[in-house]
């Protein structure tokens, strides 16, 4: 008899909730492996689908608190995307993104500016990242440069493969759907939703 498919979403801060048993398993077999956890294994007649998620949103600006930056870090040590909204001083600026995640092994960062018509090339070199960081600023823009566009669904797409994502201020206001920006982060000084 064929097992069924059931998929799971798990991380370590967040078992499914209805099966403390089920929780226990994917705890030991994944605990020992922070990077990317997936697979498929037989529990209790079910082929368990694991598929690991890892969203890290910040209310404010960077740097990471010590628990995250860690974490972070450990999960996406190849290579790291940092999107932002181009701006004068964003050179120096990005140092508090990736300064103390190269304590913990994070050394190769792209820096990859955002703006309404995306080259292929910041697509491509996106795709080739174990770690996405969205910065803050100006929330509108982030929303109209990420939101239902080709490098939103490429960032959704690694999120949905183990890529973890962090987004700081704008960066996190973005990420839930539907997006709901406060008014004093608008232009117009009006809440949005999208």
């Amino acid at each position: 008899m064929q097992p069924s498919t059931k998929e799971t979403n798990w991380n370590l801060f967040n078992y499914p909730t209805n099966t403390k048993s089920l929780a226990n398993v994917l705890e030991l077999r994944t605990y020992n492996c922070p990077r990317r956890q997936s697979g498929d294994f037989i529990f209790n007649g079910w082929r368990i689908i694991l598929r690991n998620r890892h969203l890290f949103l910040m209310g404010g600006s960077p740097p990471f608190g010590e628990t995250i930056r860690k974490i972070f870090a450990e999960l996406s040590l190849e290579r790291t995307a940092v999107l932002f909204i181009k701006r004068e001083g964003w050179r120096d600026y990005m140092n508090k993104y990736t300064r103390d995640l190269k304590r913990y092994g994070a050394e190769d960062f792209y820096y990859l500016p955002l703006s309404d018509s995306p080259s292929a090339s910041l697509l491509k070199e996106l795709e080739f990242c174990s770690g996405i960081i969205i910065g803050g600023g100006e929330t509108e823009k982030y929303r109209n440069y990420i939101m239902d566009t080709a490098v939103g669904r490429r960032i959704q797409n690694m999120y949905r493969e183990g890529i973890p994502v962090a987004g700081f201020s704008a960066g996190a206001l973005i990420c839930p759907d539907p997006c709901a920006i406060p008014p004093v982060d608008t232009r117009k000084k009006t809440a949005s939703l999208s």
